[in-house]
């Protein structure tokens, strides 16, 4: 393991025992390493393009993903798979986008700059964050 120089490998096969996990993200489930890959409990997949990377997410999921080859293409943006070691059946879910979030918050703060003083404002973000 050492020898290789990816601690990464070693912590997604010995981590358990010393209560670590890994969270491994990345655009191109080909650039991960196929020992972390065959070591992932959970698998969260978004639009893929490619058939390679599709064939190849579908190849390291804990479970048979392969019915869900042609969705892959057609996810999205914030729609996804999950796949889980503990579960039988994975599923397609639907995150909320940031971007609404985000809007919802600045439309928020517009309104209350009409409507406070300055001073009320400051003191909303700092106790909204606490």
């Amino acid at each position: 393991m050492r020898q290789s120089g990816n601690i990464y490998k070693s912590i997604s096969r010995q981590g358990r025992k010393f209560g670590l996990g890994l969270c491994v993200i990345s655009q191109q489930v080909s650039s991960i390493h196929p020992a972390l890959l065959s070591q992932i409990n959970t698998q969260i997949s978004l639009a893929l393009g490619n058939s390679s990377e599709i064939d190849l997410a579908i190849k390291s999921s804990s479970r048979d993903i392969s019915e869900f080859k042609s969705e892959f293409k057609v996810l999205n943006r914030g729609e996804g798979i999950i796949t889980t070691s503990y579960k039988n059946l994975p599923f397609v879910f639907k995150a909320p986008l940031f971007d609404n979030e985000f809007r919802e918050t600045q439309d928020f703060y517009n309104r209350l700059e009409h409507e406070l003083i300055p001073g009320e404002i400051e003191d909303l973000r700092e106790t909204e964050f606490d």
